[in-house]
């Protein structure tokens, strides 16, 4: 039986494995925020970390991106995105198959725009502190890679995580490095909606901020990379 369909969202089509792929093979929740894209991808160098079958890059590049760099440790998740770029006869991408955290420590490369949209750290009300400490790792190796005045996307799927809570956590990552200034803030798509009495259906969290960056010891800012979050 074949387990795998194409599916229309939006713009763009994709490739998803029904049967064995995540929330059935596409995460339908984000689909509000990747066309977000369409707003302020225009023109960006772009990384989607813990990219899965490549949403969000993938509008980047659609809404005109000048480049866009796909990292998942899923080898299986990374064939589809390639699948999904052609499929969509999209150029500019690159494919690499890493742990994000990884990807992040060994790069020496900036981006001026990154979406940052990793599996829940939070499985439990136990892990809160071990998860909490996860989100400022990855952002804080994420905001070294970013170009002054980049674009920052970034997710936590956990209902652990209140929303407040998320923003103090973006705001302990970027101690001292950068000063970020919030554009919006996001949530789970309208098809997956919010009960007020079942407090677990608000579980995505997520920020847009624009990133300027700190000034070196030398009173220098770093390469100045977009001047707006136009």
């Amino acid at each position: 039986m074949d387990r795998s369909a194409v599916i229309t969202v939006g713009p763009l089509r994709f490739l998803v494995d029904l049967l064995s792929g995540h929330k059935t093979g596409f995460y339908f929740d984000q689909q509000e925020n990747r066309l977000l894209m369409q707003e302020f991808a225009r023109d960006r160098k772009v990384l989607d970390l813990f990219c899965y079958t490549g949403g969000f890059g993938l509008h980047a590049l659609h809404f005109g991106a000048r480049s866009a760099t796909f990292v998942d440790s899923s080898a299986q998740a990374l064939d589809l995105a390639k699948e999904n770029c052609r499929l969509n006869g999209l150029k500019g991408a690159a494919f690499v198959r890493s742990d994000g955290f990884d990807f992040l420590k060994d790069s020496t490369e900036e981006h001026d725009l990154m979406v940052l949209d990793p599996p829940s750290f939070i499985k439990s009300r136990k892990k809160i502190k071990e998860g909490e400490k996860g989100y400022i790792d990855l952002n804080k190796k994420a905001l070294r890679r970013m170009s002054d005045n980049g674009l920052l996307f970034t997710f936590s799927c956990s209902f652990h995580m209140r929303r407040p809570r998320f923003r103090d956590i973006v705001r302990i990552a970027a101690y001292g490095m950068a000063d970020l200034f919030l554009i919006r803030e996001m949530s789970q798509a309208g098809d997956h909606p919010i009960l007020i009495t079942v407090p677990e259906t608000d579980y995505l969290k997520g920020l847009l901020v624009r990133v300027r960056k700190r000034l070196k010891r030398d009173g220098e800012r770093p390469s100045p990379g977009r001047t707006s979050a136009e």
